[in-house]
């Protein structure tokens, strides 16, 4: 009887909640509410006359470079006139193109007055399939709906023949002052798109359509976590391997040490008073704790768990001391976490073990200034089973393993112009040099190419990295304020991403150790599109000419995690969430932060379904893009190339590597020529002559007033606001841009 009784409660309690229900007043703005039926009315393409009361807003001829200003998505094609139909059956010659990787031609309004009454007029050209269009997430429809009205299903607008449609927005899809349209063909084939015009019944001066904005001030960038960490006033030098003080008299390497400054191949260190890192008592670290050391765990968690286990083992006791401590990695992309743990200082090597040199060094970039400490770069010459070295007499046409001169030299260069404390050539102690005659054919062990007691007045023959390093060095000391590097696009991971690239069989391992997931595998795909090929080798050989790369994006990205502080976060016009991520409250709240300052939020569909109802508050706080880039290669590639167009403030055309980085009058422009010059493991080093291209650079904001070059030491000429560079195959070229 009282289970009964239990059962009528709840069945009458159940019946006054669905009552309250359905007799609760819907709000327009609830998600289960029933959004407005919009119907199209066909109109003349041809002879269309302007709307009855109606004042022009927006006129967007699709497909025409310099007439779609409000455009965001949608490659730019010309329509050929079919010659089976009469010439007056369309009247579009360009169009927007949506294909499988675009997903959409989308277009975006903002600045409207919510209090006007809007017309929307597309044009459509003949195309297959049928075209669907969404205004603010509503469906647009060609005809009334059939009873009963489905309006989550929408007419397709079948464009057998051009159509113009035409269409009365509702007051309440514009109340945000906000417009966004998409179109999309749902049936496999492309979504063209030729005209979209905006109507009112009142005057309204659009928001200046998305645009590259101004550049940050140099000034207030000197001043951020964007500002590389100098060391007792210094911002860059180009150091010696191994032990400072075995370069003083008396050690091992002090007749290399007297060489080396003689001919200015390194700066001298070894002779720099109180210097910090001459005293090796006050230093300790960990070295190559990435491979070195087996990680344990089964989940990201536990790895990072683990690894943070280890790392506090050494430094705890080591700043106990009073020692600074120094993490050093190379297989593993560990430099934020060791950060984050508390090292002091961050070396990451670069060559055949860490492979990925770019997106390495937007890793160590991230890290430093994420945590606000100094970073180096050492740049190993294993390659191949052996290190660099120079029989006498020999060029670089000699098959030898080892790195080439070319690749170790672009890997300084990149280094100091993205911020580096300091450059390490990795082991300038046999490769600077021709080695003497009495080690000819021995191993690289046998000796160094100084032997300890050659006359001081003997002059040895630089080997052709020697010489590689006497330029470099050269112009570090003609250009020593770089100023700052300038990345305006953060990429960021998630906390316990651990991701890595294991070289040895260029696979994505996190933490050295785990499988990888369907968001490991975009980060890593995306990384391959910013960096291209650079990232996912597969089965290819280990070759230079992968390791760096020539890009239209530049050098534009810092790679970060989702600890990154909000101050931090601010100074990056851009940010692109990669890869899986937990989206804990705190990391929302920062997200939502940065949109109300002004940033610009990119991510994917998953992540955007991941924030549920916090995606609509993301929106209205600021521009939020929800993209597929993670689809394939050449949605990410749009986004890029989008990305890039918005944000860098000098545009850099040529098949080249491009840094930029921010002085006070202006820019300084890296060009690296990464196909013309580079060596398989064991062989010589390839030369193609043809790979010299001639590099335009283009203000997008502010006027050239003047342009040198630093490595030849000669000025550019610049006209009509653009210079022209030529990079011979292989090198190197630092143009120094004054602004008016």
């Amino acid at each position: 009887m009282k289970t009964m009784g239990k059962l009528i409660f709840s069945n009458l309690t159940t019946l006054v909640f669905l009552i309250a229900l359905l007799l609760a007043p819907t709000s327009p703005a609830h998600p289960s509410a029933v959004p407005p039926l919009i119907v199209a009315r066909d109109l003349d393409p041809n002879a269309a006359p302007p709307p009855e009361g109606c004042q022009l807003v927006a006129h967007e001829e699709c497909g025409r470079p310099g007439f779609q200003p409000h455009k965001l998505r949608g490659s730019d094609h010309e329509l050929k006139a079919d010659p089976k139909t009469p010439a007056t059956a369309s009247p579009y010659r360009t169009c927007n193109m949506a294909n499988n990787c675009d997903r959409a031609v989308v277009y975006q309004f903002e600045g409207l007055d919510p209090q006007a009454r809007y017309r929307l007029r597309i044009g459509l050209p003949p195309q297959q399939g049928a075209c669907n269009v969404l205004a603010n997430g509503l469906f647009l429809h060609a005809t009334k709906a059939p009873a009963p009205a489905r309006p989550e299903f929408t007419e397709r607008f079948g464009a057998i023949a051009a159509r113009l449609l035409e269409f009365d927005l509702p007051p309440e899809l514009v109340r945000t002052g906000k417009l966004e349209l998409r179109a999309a063909n749902r049936d496999g084939w492309v979504a063209n798109v030729s005209l979209v015009e905006l109507w009112a019944d009142r005057a309204v001066t659009l928001s200046p359509p998305l645009s590259p904005p101004p550049p940050a001030d140099y000034h207030k960038l000197a001043q951020s976590a964007w500002n590389p960490v100098p060391l007792e006033g210094r911002r860059f030098f180009f150091r010696c391997y191994a032990s400072i003080g075995q370069h003083r008299p008396g050690g091992r390497y002090a007749r290399f040490a007297e060489e080396a400054k003689a001919q200015g191949l390194l700066d001298p260190i070894w002779e720099w008073e109180n210097f910090a890192l001459a005293d090796e008592s006050k230093q300790d670290g960990v070295a190559e704790w990435d491979y070195h050391y087996s990680v344990d765990g089964e989940a990201k968690f536990d790895c990072y768990q683990s690894r943070r286990q280890y790392l506090l083992q050494h430094l705890i006791p080591a700043k106990a001391a009073g020692k600074s401590f120094t993490s050093f990695t190379g297989h593993g992309w560990l430099e934020p976490y060791a950060a984050e743990w508390g090292a002091d200082f961050l070396i990451t090597e670069l060559g055949a073990g860490s492979p990925c040199v770019q997106a390495r060094l937007a890793l160590l970039r991230g890290a430093g200034r994420q945590l606000g400490i100094p970073f180096a770069t050492q740049t190993s010459t294993w390659y191949g089973g052996m290190l660099t070295f120079y029989e006498d007499g020999e060029g670089e046409a000699v098959p030898r393993p080892g790195h080439s001169s070319w690749f170790q030299a672009r890997t300084w260069y990149l280094s100091w112009l993205s911020g580096c404390l300091y450059a390490c050539p990795e082991p300038a102690q046999a490769s600077f040099f021709y080695r003497p005659p009495e080690l000819r054919g021995k191993q690289y062990t046998a000796g160094d190419a100084i032997p300890q007691d050659a006359p001081k007045d003997r002059r040895f023959k630089l080997s052709p990295t020697g010489e590689r390093a006497r330029e470099f060095l050269g112009v570090t000391h003609r250009l020593p304020d770089i100023g700052i590097p300038y990345a305006p696009i953060a990429l960021i991971m998630d906390h316990y991403a651990g991701f890595n690239i294991e070289p040895n069989n260029r696979a994505i391992v996190p933490w050295w150790r785990l499988e990888p997931t369907p968001g490991d595998n975009e980060t890593g795909r995306f990384l391959d599109e910013a960096y291209p090929k650079s990232i996912i080798y597969g089965k290819d050989p280990l070759s230079e000419s992968r390791m760096m790369v020539n890009s239209r994006y530049g050098e534009s990205f810092d790679l970060l995690l989702s600890t990154v502080k909000p101050e931090l976060l601010r100074l990056y016009p851009a940010a692109v969430l990669l890869g899986d991520h937990q989206l804990e409250p705190v990391f929302r709240q920062c997200l939502l932060d940065y949109l109300k300052g002004g940033g610009h939020l990119i991510l994917n569909q998953r992540l955007a379904g991941q924030l549920g109802a916090d995606l609509e508050t993301f929106r209205q706080a600021g521009r939020v893009w929800v993209e597929e880039f993670t689809r394939d290669p050449a949605a990410a590639r749009d986004l890029l190339d989008r990305l890039t167009r918005l944000y860098l403030p000098v545009e850099v055309k040529g098949d080249i590597e491009y840094t930029l980085n921010r002085t006070p009058t202006g820019w300084i422009v890296g060009l690296l020529e990464n196909k013309g010059v580079w060596k398989e493991p064991v062989g010589p080093v390839v030369f193609n002559a043809t790979m010299s291209p001639t590099v335009t650079i283009r203000s997008r904001h502010g006027q050239f007033a003047t342009a040198r070059e630093w490595v030849e030491e000669k000025d550019v000429v610049v006209a009509d606001n653009t210079i022209k560079v030529r990079v011979p195959p292989g090198s190197v070229r630092i143009v120094e841009l004054k602004v008016k």
